[in-house]
């Protein structure tokens, strides 16, 4: 079960990687200076599906985090935001 979970992270974090390099190659190549690949965080399964996925937004989490590590080796910019309005709880504002 676990090594089918990263399997599935591996998978989804190549082609983030992928495309984010392809989208900096491409605005290099046109003397454009690369813009940071933006990616969206989820903080729960409901966003995650209100914005339209499916599948499990934890392994997308975590795709997102092996992504950017490899990225930043690389270089590449990008952007992390989380999905959403940010929520405050009983205990006060949440922090982002």
């Amino acid at each position: 079960m676990l090594e089918q979970l990263w399997k599935q992270i591996d998978q989804q974090s190549s082609v983030l990687i992928r495309d984010a390099v392809r989208m900096v190659s491409e605005a290099k190549s046109e003397g454009r200076e690369p813009k940071p690949v933006p990616f969206i965080y989820y903080r729960t399964a409901a966003d995650y599906r209100q914005a339209g996925h499916t599948g499990s937004w934890r392994v997308q989490n975590a795709a997102i985090r092996l992504a950017v590590d490899r990225l930043h080796m690389l270089g590449v910019p990008f952007t992390i935001d989380y999905y959403g309005p940010i929520k405050a709880s009983a205990d006060g504002p949440a922090h982002a």
